[in-house]
């Protein structure tokens, strides 16, 4: 977190275009784009975040046969990704890049599920 115009923008733009010169796969998301819906639910906002990474990869939507209430969000959202989206591109390294990421602290129910799952994801991989 730091102010507006500080560059954490230009820094990220500085970091994907490094990526892709190093052949990995970036996926960009921001959060701007999100309505403010989303953040109503936790189950709400997982189910935007991997819809939006599967049309970001030019995928279809298969969400609802990975996705098991009785399993949780951040579970099913797992199952979704290493079952489906990670299966269905290249070998190369993946790079989530997230901008606007101070929209997701402005609602504490989702920040406190949401950040710890993606640390708990890069110390998996």
């Amino acid at each position: 977190k730091a102010p507006k115009k500080m560059g954490k923008s230009s820094l990220l733009n500085r970091m994907i275009a490094y990526a892709k010169e190093q052949n990995y796969q970036v996926i960009y998301l921001d959060f701007q784009e999100a309505d403010e819906e989303v953040f109503a639910s936790l189950d709400k906002f997982l189910r935007w975040f991997c819809i939006y990474i599967t049309k970001q990869l030019n995928l279809i939507s298969c969400l609802d046969d990975f996705w098991d209430t009785e399993m949780g969000s951040k579970v099913s959202c797992k199952i979704y990704f290493e079952a489906y989206l990670l299966q269905q591109i290249s070998s190369n390294p993946v790079i989530l890049a997230l901008n606007e990421v101070q929209r997701v602290f402005e609602h504490p129910n989702i920040a406190q599920d949401f950040l710890p799952m993606l640390r708990f994801w890069h110390e998996q991989a």
